[in-house]
């Protein structure tokens, strides 16, 4: 007995547990709509709308559509928001009971412009990766030197420094034989101009007019190519020197040496004697 008053109560909640939650439901009001772009006026998909001061709130769909269900009866202002677009607000929407509000939205797209930016460099060629890309990047036979690599040697001019590439044999200390051919057949550019001959009876460029300080690069081409010059059998050589620096500086260089059994070593000195 006691059992049939347990079930026909619980029963009895249940009925009206759904009746009062129906009644509620439809005394809530109910906002939808469409959001769009004021510009092209397509439909966009992931707006945010929510009711300013509360939790309650809705996404668009892929269409655009979104709907805020279960609003207690009052007055919201409606916050739609979307990245890249400018935040709107629809102020004093009224909800009443069981009531549903259409509310299509435009928002608008923000714009921000910027002052044009412009990005300058400057390529180092004195450096010894600089001289190995450009002749990896290069179709023709070469050999190169780089004021990185000249700055570790004792070479005053760019005879001396020319003369350590393989191939490249020095003639009275300052013309080049390449490849067994005299200077004749050899083609020297300086800062990408050909460069006059320092003999009067032949074709010949003196290296040893060009100190070693100002030496960027010297790039030795021993095969022709549609970018050389065509008038060489030997070599064309290409010679960089240093440009204008962009600021002052001031370089300072030291270097040393030892030598085994005279460095720090007293010295024995023969002092003859005066004849009367």
């Amino acid at each position: 007995m006691q059992q049939k008053y347990l079930l026909a109560s619980i029963f009895l909640t249940l009925i009206l547990t759904i009746y009062f939650g129906l009644n509620d439901a439809k005394g809530q009001g109910v906002i939808k709509g469409v959001i769009t772009d004021a510009k092209t006026h397509e439909t966009i998909v992931g707006a945010n709308v929510i009711l300013q001061g509360t939790t309650m709130g809705a996404s668009s769909d892929l269409d655009g559509n979104y709907e805020i269900k279960n609003i207690p009866e009052g007055t919201y202002n409606v916050v739609v928001s979307f990245i890249s677009y400018s935040t709107k607000i629809i102020p004093k929407v009224k909800v009443s009971k069981g009531q549903t509000i259409v509310l299509n939205i435009e928002i608008e797209e923000k714009v921000s412009s910027i002052e044009g930016i412009t990005v300058t460099a400057s390529r180092r060629n004195d450096t010894e990766i600089s001289v190995l890309s450009s002749i990896r990047q290069s179709s023709v036979i070469a050999n190169g030197i780089s004021a990185q690599t000249i700055q570790r040697t004792q070479d005053r001019d760019a005879s001396e420094v020319i003369r350590r590439l393989p191939g490249v044999t020095l003639m009275d200390n300052r013309f080049i034989m390449v490849r067994g051919l005299s200077q004749r057949y050899n083609n020297v550019w300086l800062n990408g101009a050909a460069t006059p001959s320092s003999e009067s009876d032949a074709r010949a460029f003196s290296f040893d007019v060009i100190p070693s300080s100002q030496i960027e690069n010297i790039l030795v081409y021993k095969s022709a190519s549609a970018e050389l010059p065509a008038d060489f059998s030997g070599a064309a050589v290409m010679v960089s020197t240093k440009s204008l620096t962009d600021e002052n500086n001031i370089s300072i260089g030291y270097t040393a040496s030892y030598r085994q059994g005279t460095t720090f070593k007293d010295f024995k000195f023969y002092h003859p004697g005066n004849l009367s």
